[in-house]
Parts: structure tokens; sequence; C-alpha cells
């Protein structure tokens, strides 16, 4: 546990850069907005969803023209802003007498819930 926790950490904190990898993603993104189709009802629900973002233009064509030129400082500057360095919850499943608990007590308040809690029976 104390090794996921601190690996999961590690990830968050620290972006991987593989441009390698973003080239794959931008592809597969751009590949999967092409052949996306709104079809029927949906249409209207996607026009008040992107009404109520406050968008004048739908959000996949957004994506798909900003995508293109997307780079890894780009990404440095997303990881920046929105990931590294906030506050994270864990939620680790698992018999108490199982766990490491001063471990998990250094990361922050514990707070144990019951089956009853999570499961509602």
């Amino acid at each position: 546990m104390r090794k996921a926790c601190e690996g999961f950490d590690e990830i968050i904190e620290t972006l991987q850069e593989a441009p390698e990898n973003l080239e794959i993603a931008k592809a597969s993104i751009l590949a999967k907005l092409r052949t996306q189709r709104v079809k029927g009802d949906r249409v209207l629900y996607n026009y008040l969803t992107t009404r109520e973002l406050g968008l004048t233009q739908p959000r996949e064509k957004q994506v798909f023209e900003k995508v293109e030129s997307l780079t890894m400082e780009d990404l440095r500057a997303i990881h920046a802003k929105w990931i590294a360095g906030r506050t994270y919850h864990y939620a680790i499943l698992g018999d108490t007498r199982d766990l490491d608990m001063d471990f998990l007590k250094t990361l922050g308040p514990v707070k144990e819930v019951s089956l009853e809690e999570i499961f509602g029976y």
C-alpha cells in the first residue's frame, strides 16, 4: 500500500514526458473525432450542453482544432496548472488490521467508513 501511494504521488506530481506517446494520443483523438457522429436526440442535448458551458461552438470542434498543434510544452503547462501540487483524496478498501494505519495517517486525516455507508446494506 505504501509503495502504491508513493507511486501514485510520483505519477501525479511528475509529468512523464514521452513525445512519441503524445503523437500517438493526438492521432487517436483526431481519429475518434473524425469518425464520431452525433445523431438523433443527442444533437439537441449536445447543443444544450455546449450552451450551458458557455461555448459558441461544439466542444469537439474546438478540441479537433487545437489538438493538432498541442506540444509537450502545452502539456507541461496544463499539468502544472491543473494536476501537480493539488490535494487528492485516497479511497482505500481493506481490513484495518491489514493496513498500515500509521502510514495512512501521515498522508492526512483518515476516515473509516462501514460497509453499510459504502454499499447501503
